[in-house]
């Protein structure tokens, strides 16, 4: 899934691109290169309506990490590990997280990275509220969480935001005031929303085509678990001091409901822009994602989410 994980690389300087002339969006990657980036995460939610006493959150993540390419295959795949940097964790415009030390199981993600996008993660990073009003850090490997266990909190509601950061269990443990119990059965039925440490949502539909694209010209594409995606190529664009072409990208939701998912198949639609510059490296990318999950008996979940990421020189 967010599929699409990790960008990067270069190759060679591609020639310059004549307006008009078609072009076969890729990324390309060289072994032993190493790439700096900047991702921020921003997430609103908001619960049903239903749940008077349950409050909704803003949480603002930034995480600073480098990718480094291990290998390119003959297919000009890339096998690549993610380091993690820094985090800093803000829960209502209050920081709660400041961290250059990460746990054991999060030293580092490995994942494959094929030119048109399309990225294998082996393990994912990311933050989630519980349904305790607790934020977790999480790693998952294959699907499976490696580290949930969490401590709830206890006493008043009058308490002082503090983060602690558990290396040997991965958590980020926190008190949210006020922290809702699950003495309420329907309680138990609201779904989490995750929030990435690395860019898994964005790379979730970053899959290109494999044909050059005139200018303009688009490309529609299914993405797993989501929708359905169109690619407009823009053309040559400058930004944030790198050249290359810039892609434009819509999502609509499904409109039929997923087998076996009922009423909690997700609605999601949004749009992401990206440049790729000249030698093949995703340079900038951001968006803004709507997020609607309806809890049958109980009403929807909504969540707000903003995504940028920007290569540092």
């Amino acid at each position: 899934m967010l599929a699409c994980l990790i960008f990067l690389l270069c190759g060679a300087v591609t020639p310059t691109v004549q307006a008009g002339e078609p072009v076969r969006l890729a990324l390309r990657f060289r072994e032993g290169q190493i790439l700096r980036y900047t991702y921020l995460e921003t997430v609103a939610y908001t619960p049903p309506t239903k749940f008077v006493g349950v409050p909704g959150w803003n949480l603002d993540v930034k995480v600073d990490f480098s990718i480094k390419v291990n290998s390119v295959n003959d297919d000009a795949a890339a096998t690549v590990r993610l380091v993690f940097e820094r985090l800093t964790v803000l829960k209502d415009g209050t920081q709660i997280a400041d961290l250059t030390v990460f746990p054991r199981q999060a030293d580092g993600v490995s994942a494959i990275i094929k030119p048109n996008g399309e990225t294998t993660f082996y393990k994912n990073f990311y933050l989630a509220i519980n349904r305790g009003g607790q934020l977790e850090f999480r790693v998952s490997n294959g699907g499976g969480v490696m580290a949930t266990n969490t401590t709830a909190a206890v006493g008043s509601e009058n308490f002082v935001l503090a983060a602690d950061l558990d290396h040997g269990a991965g958590i980020i443990r926190i008190g949210v005031p006020p922290t809702r119990t699950l003495e309420t059965p329907d309680h138990a039925k609201l779904c989490e929303f995750k929030i990435d440490l690395t860019p898994r949502k964005l790379f979730e539909i970053l899959t290109m085509p494999t044909v050059p694209l005139a200018e303009g010209e688009t490309f529609s594409i299914p993405v797993k678990y989501l929708g359905q995606e169109k690619l407009v190529y823009q053309g040559q664009a400058d930004e944030v001091g790198f050249q290359g072409s810039q892609v434009q990208v819509e999502l609509t939701p499904w409109t039929e409901p997923a087998d076996g998912l009922g009423g909690l198949q997700p609605l999601v639609n949004g749009n992401i822009s990206y440049l790729i510059d000249t030698t093949g490296k995703l340079a900038k990318a951001r968006g803004r994602l709507h997020t609607e999950i309806m809890v049958p008996g109980i009403g929807p979940q909504i969540a707000e989410t903003r995504l940028e990421i920007t290569l540092r020189k």
